[in-house]
């Protein structure tokens, strides 16, 4: 088993093309890993890619992001991930995607049985996004981990991450760093954090909580069972924030908490 790294090289379309004659006929070498973050998909580029990992060529890590995939992009995508069940991990980060084309992914996301791992980070979705994503997860038990982080989510989207965390069962990790969630965003996610029993590991560095919200997420986590590890990093918190973290926390997980 091996790894494809071609990162950040300008493929384009038609460099796509060979790369996808290469994953068919090498199928049996046993390349397992694809990297193309910065290849210049596009949408053109993801329809080949994606007619070529849909028979079943083994690979299960790939990474697209930063390819302008945009919504049109995601059909591809989809089709891929209906019809190949190997993919495990999966990065389209940075790839322009808005609620419509998460509304495309949607479905494949819920039938496909083998995905584990997906990045969305970076997208500006925002809460509309968000909402879609919490949908396509609520009853999704197989994928465990999730970053959404940088998209501009705000309160509104930290309402349905919460929806999302009092229905799944299945995640262990996910990502909210960089999303403006605020004081609000925090309250929104208390009781939802109070009650989930899966998330392992909770980024939400970078969200402007001060000591306000840094207590609501802190004062949920005291009925949490699940947590080992939360990054509250860069969130303004002051001194008062600092104190309620030290003050709340308890020996059972980590925390990285920038003041």
């Amino acid at each position: 088993m091996f790894k494809v790294d071609l990162a950040d090289s300008p493929l384009g379309p038609s460099g796509i093309r060979d790369l996808a004659q290469l994953l068919v006929r090498g199928s049996g070498i046993g390349i397992n890993q694809v990297s193309l973050r910065g290849c210049a998909l596009g949408s053109d580029g993801m329809r080949t890619l994606s007619t070529a990992l849909a028979r079943k060529v083994g690979v299960t890590s790939l990474d697209v992001s930063n390819n302008d995939l945009l919504d049109a992009g995601c059909e591809a995508m989809a089709n891929m991930l209906i019809n190949d069940s190997a993919i495990a991990t999966l990065d389209m980060s940075a790839n322009g995607i808005t609620a419509k084309g998460l509304g495309i992914l949607s479905t494949s996301i819920k039938v496909n049985e083998c995905l584990r791992e997906l990045d969305l980070s970076a997208n500006d979705f925002g809460a509309a996004g968000m909402a879609v994503v919490a949908q396509s997860l609520s009853a999704n038990f197989i994928m465990t981990s999730l970053n959404v982080s940088s998209n501009q989510l705000e309160p509104d989207g930290a309402t349905e991450v919460a929806n999302l965390l009092t229905k799944n069962r299945g995640l262990t990790k996910l990502s909210l760093s960089g999303n403006r969630l605020g004081a609000a965003g925090a309250r929104a996610l208390g009781p939802a954090l109070a009650k989930n029993s899966s998330i392992e590991r909770l980024a939400l560095s970078g969200n402007s909580l001060g000591a306000d919200g840094v207590e609501h997420i802190m004062s949920a986590l005291g009925n949490n069972r699940s947590l080992t590890r939360l990054d509250l990093s860069w969130n303004r918190m002051r001194p008062e924030g600092a104190r309620t973290v030290a003050f709340l926390c308890t020996p059972s997980f980590e925390s990285f908490c920038g003041v």
